[in-house]
Parts: C-alpha cells; sequence; structure tokens
C-alpha cells in the first residue's frame, strides 16, 4: 500500500517544486532535471541529492 498525501507543485526559474503536508516536514524542495536519454532523467534536489529516474509512458 503506497502512502498518500495532497501536496502541491509548480516551476519556478526552471526548477521543478513541491511542497507537501508532512512529507519533507512540509519544506519546499526544488529539484533541477536534465533528460539524459529516451525516457531516463537526471535530478538535482536543492538539499543536494541526486539521482536517476525512468519516466513509463
Amino acid at each position: 500500500m503506497a502512502p498518500k498525501e495532497t501536496g502541491r507543485w509548480w516551476v519556478k526559474g526552471g526548477n521543478l517544486c513541491q511542497q507537501w503536508p508532512t512529507w519533507y516536514d512540509g519544506r519546499t524542495t526544488c529539484f533541477s532535471i536534465e533528460k539524459t536519454g529516451g525516457n531516463t532523467v537526471r535530478w538535482h534536489r536543492d538539499d543536494g541529492k541526486s539521482g536517476k529516474a525512468r519516466i513509463e509512458g
């Protein structure tokens, strides 16, 4: 069972930002996202964390 929460997201200065009531203790986090392949991206969050993701359609 996946956790559910209602939050919001927006684009600011070319970054994807999000805020959730309890996830990340309610803090706003922003990501830069770079496409690295047909369906893959690399992300870097403003707290220094980064990773790769695959987008399925």
